[in-house]
């Protein structure tokens, strides 16, 4: 067997690994500590008049959807039933409606930062979050399937410019580059992202002559300046964005 079959097969058992983590979906993510206050003494109840009331994947995707709203303070969230509630409030325990064994009660810290970048692209409906560690592809997508979400998906030129919006805003060199969903299991230029989708191989999306057909450049970075490039999945100096 050649290295380049074995690898081959390596990326798409890691691959299918992947899929099948944003398949299941991880409730017990860890929530930000920083932002999100975990109330005891309110925990195991339900409250009135919740702004919404909804089925989440784990915790911190019921974080981003409260984030989604501009006055949402507290969220709580029942890990057993997935359920999911957010308030324009604080809760106290006189407006506590009826029991609900295993709900949890977050509150949002006095001044704390915004999660997520929920309000870069409303009518596309993404929650994008940029994450400034320096990892593989692999890193990086188990990082985003750890908090329900999964590497952003730079498929068409609208959703480009939602990401390009956001890391515009920290980085200032057109180098810049992030993470982006997709790989190219078969060495043909088929860059399949985890919801099955492939990326049109068009020069609205990807920089001149790329991608450029290397064997070892099987992942996809995506430039501040809204172009795709192809990179060897292993390379470790490039940031990533996550989408819930």
């Amino acid at each position: 067997m050649s290295w380049n079959k074995y690898t081959g097969g390596m990326n798409i058992m890691i691959g299918f690994f992947f899929l099948t983590l944003r398949t299941i979906g991880l409730t017990y993510a860890v929530i930000n500590e920083r932002t999100w206050r975990h109330i005891g003494s309110l925990s195991g109840k339900l409250f009135e008049q919740p702004m919404f009331d909804v089925t989440a994947r784990g915790r911190v995707h019921c974080s981003t959807l409260c984030s989604k709203e501009f006055c949402c303070w507290t969220m709580t969230f029942n890990p057993n039933t997935k359920g999911c509630r957010g308030y324009c409030r604080t809760t106290t325990v006189g407006e506590q409606i009826a029991t609900d064994v295993g709900r949890e009660l977050y509150q949002r810290e006095p001044g704390s930062p915004v999660d997520y970048n929920c309000f870069a692209s409303l009518e596309l409906g993404l929650c994008l979050s940029l994450k400034l560690q320096t990892v593989n592809k692999y890193e990086a997508a188990d990082r985003c399937e750890k908090e329900n979400g999964h590497l952003v998906r730079a498929d068409t030129v609208a959703r480009i410019g939602a990401v390009t919006g956001l890391i515009r805003n920290y980085f200032t060199a057109v180098v810049g580059v992030v993470w982006v969903d997709g790989e190219d299991f078969s060495g043909t230029n088929n860059y399949i992202m985890t919801n099955g989708g492939s990326i049109p191989i068009t020069h609205e999306l990807w920089n001149p002559d790329e991608p450029n057909s290397l064997d070892v450049e099987q992942c996809i970075g995506l430039y501040m300046s809204g172009k795709l490039n192809d990179y060897s999945c292993s390379t470790k100096y490039i940031y990533f964005v996550c989408e819930y």
